[in-house]
């Protein structure tokens, strides 16, 4: 879970943000306390890795399905999903290596 205030609106003004992952939800590929910039997305598709605005914070979790506005979505490490409309989708992460399946990948940088 991530706490930060003006995330939502940076990143949709194309600012991006840097936040913090508190939580282990999405480990291996998003370690405790790696520091992750966020930016605006495309589309949100299956096996998408985004930041979403629920239960009063922001999570990073994978999209597992989308059907009729709503995602369902769940952390790499957690085994329950969520569901969330889209519009809650703030932005995706700006790394490489969060494609469908990679829940093993390693964290590279994006340099453009």
């Amino acid at each position: 879970m991530l706490y930060s205030l003006g995330v939502a609106e940076l990143v949709a003004q194309g600012e991006g943000r840097v936040t913090v992952c508190l939580g282990a939800c999405m480990e291996p590929l998003f370690p405790r306390g790696m520091t992750v910039d966020v930016v605006p997305g495309p589309a949100p598709y299956v096996g998408m890795v985004a930041l979403i605005r629920c239960r009063g914070g922001y999570v990073f979790h994978r999209i597992l399905d989308i059907h009729d506005g709503w995602i369902i979505h769940a952390g790499d490490a957690t085994p329950i999903p969520g569901t969330a409309r889209i519009e809650q989708i703030v932005g995706i992460p700006a790394i490489a290596a969060v494609e469908v399946g990679d829940r093993d990948a390693r964290v590279e940088r994006c340099d453009g």
